[in-house]
């Protein structure tokens, strides 16, 4: 299963894992005061066009700005999901995109920047792409979606299609001084020729079958605090929560920093 996994899970793995460690901070300036807001508003602007085009396109359309402490220590993170910089057949000017980024920032109130905590490469995937060198095998759309946790861990999860089998995958992130690291993962495979559930955590390691990963997976449903981007905004995902989710369009953001 792992074999068949396509960028998104590529870029997952390497990230290196190891157990919670929660960094709090002193409580930075004000918004009205500047600090954050000004730092995310920086990163805005230069992002603006790649933003705009995932909230006007015609096929895949969805809010992707969000603002959410997810560090603990009262100043809130930005979240911003853009046409990615990899992507070269559609530039901003053709007005669709077909591969979207996620990027999550933190501020950095000694240095009074904001800092990336973690680039997904793929959140958003409508490209066709060759699995294996040489063919033209279209992997599906990849979906994404990002929850936090009530003991403060995020999972980012997406879906895809590769030819008759479907991917269900969880990734578990923890805050580890002002990054995200991977602390556990939960991945399921349906295909014509059958299915394969695998979990990675501290609790448990191993294969499952189809109800006990079904179990394992609503742990993570029962215990989400709060849906920063939520797959009701993305046709055809499955989502862990039917909450509404925090994010704004760019508009909203930027009035919300202003």
């Amino acid at each position: 299963m792992r074999r068949l996994m396509v960028t998104a899970v590529a870029a997952a793995m390497v990230l290196t894992s190891c157990s919670s460690v929660t960094k709090t901070r002193e409580s930075a300036e004000s918004n009205e005061a500047g600090g954050y807001a000004a730092a995310y508003t920086e990163i805005l602007g230069q992002y603006e066009d790649k933003i705009r085009l995932i909230e006007d396109s015609e096929d895949h359309s969805f809010e992707p700005c969000a603002l959410y402490d997810i560090t603990g220590d009262g100043i809130p993170e930005l979240f911003i999901v853009y046409a990615s910089d990899e992507e070269e057949a559609h530039p901003v000017a053709s007005g669709t995109y077909e591969l979207a980024a996620l990027s999550i920032y933190t501020y950095d109130e000694e240095r009074d920047r904001a800092e990336s905590m973690m680039h997904w490469p793929s959140f958003a995937n409508f490209e066709e792409s060759a699995l294996i060198p040489g063919t033209d095998i279209d992997t599906g759309d990849t979906l994404g979606e990002l929850v936090y946790l009530n003991d403060g861990n995020i999972i980012v999860h997406y879906t895809f299609g590769v030819l008759d089998s479907f991917y269900d995958n969880y990734l578990v992130m923890a805050v580890d001084d002002d990054d995200l690291t991977r602390v556990a993962g939960a991945e399921g495979a349906v295909s014509s020729s059958g299915s394969q559930y695998f979990v990675e955590s501290d609790e448990l390691t191993g294969v499952m079958d189809e109800d006990e990963f079904g179990e394992f997976i609503a742990g993570y449903a029962g215990n989400v605090e709060e849906v920063i981007f939520g797959s009701s905004r993305i046709e055809g995902m499955i989502s862990l929560s039917d909450r509404d989710s925090v994010q704004m369009s760019y508009d909203d953001i930027m009035s919300e920093l202003s």
